[in-house]
Formats: C-alpha cells, sequence, structure tokens
C-alpha cells in the first residue's frame, strides 16, 4: 500500500471518528432537551389535569370499578 491509500485510509478513519462524535453529540443534546422540557410538561399535564372534574391529585374520583377503555381494555389494564 503507497502513501496516498494511507492517507486515504487514515482520512476514513477520522472521517468515522467524526461521524461517531457527532451521533453521540446528537444524542447528548436530544437527553438534554427532553430534561430541560420535562418541569415545563409536567407542569402543563398538571394544569391539564386540574381544569378537568372528577380529577384530584392524581387520581381518579367516583370512577366506575368496571371503567372499559374504548378498546375494550378495563382500567388499569394494557
Amino acid at each position: 500500500m503507497g502513501r496516498g491509500e494511507r492517507d486515504m485510509v487514515a482520512r476514513g478513519a477520522r472521517l468515522s471518528e467524526a461521524a461517531r462524535a457527532v451521533v453521540g453529540d446528537h444524542a447528548r443534546a436530544v437527553e438534554a432537551v427532553r430534561a430541560a422540557l420535562k418541569p415545563i410538561h409536567d407542569a402543563a399535564v398538571r394544569r391539564e389535569l386540574e381544569a378537568i372534574p372528577g380529577i384530584a391529585h392524581g387520581r381518579r374520583v367516583n370512577a366506575p370499578s368496571a371503567w372499559r377503555s374504548p378498546a375494550g381494555h378495563r382500567h388499569g389494564e394494557g
């Protein structure tokens, strides 16, 4: 293998390493955004739930025990 080929292989290895770094950077950025948005999302969900009559402190109040979803599952089942 001549010098040109070795240089090309070295450039390819550097490019591969840079691509792996970009993937890692992206994954870390996604996690940072999710972590930053979690409290905002949780507060919005809490506000929406508090606005629904019959929802108190994260529990269903006076919910029928045989409640079924539109898919036919009992409450609490998959």
